[in-house]
């Protein structure tokens, strides 16, 4: 457990100032489980609305619906609901994509300045410390271990973004 926080304070650290995007996408991600919320909450009534047409006011939500929207039809507010829940997917869809573009950027963003601190430290290296070591060295470290940094920070991401 010891390691853990210590790998994770190592993570986080790497991250530098861009870390105060962190709450940014906590609330990017919250919002997006809202949507889910208010779409999965609207499916329920919806079906029973469609399955038992004489039970119109089967649910305290359409009975709102219908009299915000001053809907008396069953068919204009199967229609309206119908539609509404189509937004709110669509939107949800959109959402998602935004949010997958934001943890894309925020993680390359974190990748390109690693690898530019790096390569500012291996330029500013005396140049016998420098051939004393395999320059594949120095590119592994560039490439690889960046990359995988990358390539961590953003599952993580997404890990979080899916819960």
């Amino acid at each position: 457990m010891k390691f853990f926080f210590h790998d994770i304070k190592i993570f986080l650290s790497l991250l530098g100032n861009k870390a105060k995007f962190i709450p940014i996408l906590i609330l990017l991600f919250l919002s997006s489980s809202v949507l889910d919320l208010i779409g999965l909450g609207l499916i329920g009534p919806y079906i029973s609305l469609v399955i038992e047409p004489n039970n119109m006011v089967s649910s305290k939500l359409i009975e709102s619906f219908s009299s915000i929207t001053q809907i008396e039809k069953r068919e204009n507010l199967i229609f309206s609901i119908s539609l509404l829940l189509t937004i709110i997917f669509f939107l949800k869809f959109i959402f998602n994509i935004l949010i997958q573009r934001e943890i894309l950027k925020f993680s390359f963003g974190i990748q390109v300045k690693i690898v530019t601190e790096l390569m500012t430290i291996y330029q500013q290296l005396p140049y016998l410390d420098f051939i004393e070591n395999n320059a594949s060295k120095y590119i592994q470290t560039l490439l690889n271990y960046t990359g995988a940094y990358g390539a961590t920070l953003t599952s993580v991401l997404r890990f979080f973004q899916k819960q």
